[in-house]
C-alpha cells in the first residue's frame, strides 16, 4: 500500500517538541507546585494550558488506530493476509507492549504524581536520592503507559475489523466507519464521568490488597493514559485509516475531519470551563481538545503531502528527511530520551549550570541540546535500520509470529 508520509512526519514532528519541551514536565520545579495543587487549573492556569501540548502521548494511540485500519484493510482487500494472523499479531503485540510498559515504568518512571506523592523508577529515583532507590507499588499498579495504551487500542482495533469484515463486510465501508464513530462517541461520553465514580474505587481495591481490580481500574480511569477516553483517540483514527485505505474522495475527508475537530474542541472548551466554574476538574476534557488538535495537524499534513501529485510530494518529502528519522523510531524516542536526559543531567548539566532547572531558557537550551544529540544518533542509527528499536523489535516479532505480510510496523 502507498506509504502515509503525513503520519511519519506528524510523529517526527510531535517527538521533536516532546524532546523539547518534557524538560519543562520533569525538570522544572514550578511544575512540582502544579501537581501538588488542589486547585492546579486556578492557581497554575497557563500551566494547565501548556499541558495541552506536553502530555501528547496520546497521538501514539490515534496514529496506531490509523494505520491499523489502512494496512488491516489494504492487506485483506488484496488477499496478502486473513484476519486470523493478524489479530494473532495484535495480541503478541500487546503482550509485548505491556511487559515492555510495565519494565519501563519499574526502572525508568520520571516524577509521577499519584495520591499526593512524587514516584521515581529505580533507575532515576537512585540518581535523585542518591542512593538504591526501590518504587512502590502504586507506580506499577496505579499508572498506566503509553505502551501499555498502544497495545490496547491496537488489538481492540483489529478485532473490531476482524468482526467487521467476514462475509463482504469488508465492502461496508459506512457502516464499517459508523461503528467506530459511535463506539468513540460512547467512550468519550463516558470518560465525561466516569473517573469521578471509579478512581475511588480503584484506590479502594489497591488500599484492600485487591491489586488486580485495582490495575483493571486503573487501566480504564487512572490519570496517566487511561482507557477512557483514549481508546477513543484510536476508533476515531481507525475511520481515517479505512476512508484513506478505500480512497475516499480527499475533499469529503478533509472537509468531515475539520468539522469534527472544530466541534470537538468546542466541546472539550465549554468542559473544562465548566468543570473550573464547579470547583472540578478533569482532564480528559484536556484531551476532548488535544484530538480536536491532533485532528487539524493530520488534515493539514494530509493536504500537504498524501494529497499531492507524486512528483510534488517527493520534493516535499526529500526536504523533511531529519523530520521523518525522527518519526521512524518516535515511539523509542518517546520512552527513552527522558532516561537519557536525566543521566546527561545528573552526570553534567547539575555541575556545569547549578540551578538550571529553576530558569525557563536554561530549560529551553537544555532542550534544543537533547534534540542535537538526537538528531547525531539518529543519523548513525538510520544506517543500521533503527535495529533495536521498539519498533524495529515490534515488527520482528509481529513477522514472528503472524507473517511478514502481517507486519504494520514497516
Amino acid at each position: 500500500m502507498k506509504r502515509l508520509y503525513s503520519l511519519d512526519i506528524y510523529r517526527g514532528s510531535m517527538i521533536i517538541l516532546v524532546i523539547i519541551f518534557h524538560r519543562f514536565l520533569y525538570d522544572w520545579t514550578i511544575t512540582e507546585g502544579f501537581f501538588l495543587s488542589e486547585q492546579p487549573w486556578v492557581d497554575y492556569p497557563w500551566l494547565t494550558l501548556f499541558m495541552i501540548f506536553v502530555a501528547m502521548g496520546s497521538i501514539f494511540t490515534l496514529i496506531t488506530g490509523i494505520v491499523t485500519a489502512y494496512s488491516t484493510y489494504g492487506r485483506v482487500s488484496s488477499g496478502k493476509s486473513k484476519m486470523k494472523p493478524l489479530v494473532l499479531g495484535s495480541v503478541v503485540m500487546l503482550i509485548w507492549l505491556a511487559l515492555l510498559g510495565y519494565v519501563v515504568r519499574y526502572f525508568f518512571t520520571t516524577r509521577f504524581h499519584i495520591r499526593g506523592e512524587f514516584y521515581y523508577g529505580m533507575y532515576i529515583g537512585s540518581l535523585r536520592f542518591n542512593t538504591v532507590y526501590f518504587p512502590k507499588l502504586e507506580l506499577i499498579i496505579l499508572v498506566t503507559s503509553t505502551l501499555i495504551i498502544i497495545g490496547i487500542s491496537g488489538l481492540a482495533v483489529t478485532v473490531l475489523l476482524a468482526l467487521m469484515f467476514p462475509n463482504g463486510g469488508i465492502e461496508k465501508l459506512r457502516r464499517n466507519k459508523r461503528i467506530f464513530g459511535i463506539l468513540g462517541v460512547i467512550i468519550l461520553t463516558l470518560s465525561a464521568f466516569l473517573p469521578y465514580i471509579l478512581k475511588p474505587m480503584m484506590y479502594e481495591a489497591f488500599d484492600n490488597g485487591n491489586y488486580v481490580l485495582a490495575v483493571v481500574l486503573a487501566l480504564l480511569v487512572a490519570d496517566y493514559f487511561p482507557i477512557f477516553p483514549i481508546l477513543g483517540f484510536a476508533f476515531f483514527g481507525a475511520i481515517l485509516g479505512l476512508q484513506l485505505a478505500a480512497v475516499e474522495d480527499q475533499k469529503k475527508i478533509m472537509n468531515f475531519w475539520l468539522r469534527f475537530c472544530l466541534i470537538i474542541v468546542i466541546i472539550g472548551v465549554l468542559l473544562v470551563a465548566i468543570s473550573i466554574s464547579q470547583g472540578l476538574f478533569n482532564f480528559n476534557f484536556i484531551r476532548f481538545i488535544q484530538l480536536g488538535f491532533y485532528f487539524f495537524i493530520i488534515v493539514v499534513l494530509l493536504k500537504t503531502f498524501d494529497f499531492q501529485t507524486e512528483e510534488k510530494q517527493e520534493k516535499r518529502v526529500r526536504k523533511t528527511t531529519p523530520i521523518l528519522r525522527f518519526g521512524r523510531v518516535s515511539l523509542t524516542i518517546f520512552v527513552f530520551e527522558t532516561v537519557i536526559a536525566t543521566t546527561i543531567n545528573f552526570f553534567l548539566i547539575d555541575y556545569l549550570i547549578p540551578g538550571w532547572n529553576n530558569e525557563i531558557i536554561f530549560i529551553l537550551l537544555i532542550g534544543v541540546f537533547n534534540l542535537a544529540l538526537w538528531w547525531v544518533i539518529l543519523i548513525f542509527w538510520e544506517k543500521k535500520n533503527f535495529k533495536g528499536s521498539i519498533e524495529w523489535i515490534s515488527a520482528q516479532l509481529v513477522k514472528k509470529v503472524a507473517g511478514k505480510s502481517s507486519s504494520k510496523l514497516k
